[in-house]
């Protein structure tokens, strides 16, 4: 199971804050007060083995890594194109 939360400075407090948000890159660490992550609850340990009919297949590698991919490169796409806005010189 992938879900969504959220770390908030009001929560977590400014020294893991800080941390987290200079580890992933963030300028401006201290500015930072929400962070959001995904994170992976796996309740079965066999999981990766999934069957569907007669046929097995790797749930990791053929579900949950594609979906990640997808998910990173629209992450990467919208910083991109944020980036190119915020640089794009304003016409007068």
């Amino acid at each position: 199971m992938i879900s969504k939360t959220t770390f908030h400075r009001a929560d977590y407090g400014p020294k893991f804050m800080n941390a987290l948000a200079e580890r992933i890159g963030v300028s401006n660490a201290e500015k930072v007060e929400a962070i959001p992550c995904m994170r992976s609850v796996v309740l079965d340990p066999w999981t990766c083995e999934t069957k569907v009919g007669d046929e097995r297949y790797n749930f990791f590698q053929e579900v949950f890594i594609p979906e990640l991919r997808k998910a990173v490169i629209a992450c990467v796409d919208e910083v991109r194109n944020t980036k190119e806005k915020e640089e794009k010189p304003k016409e007068k």
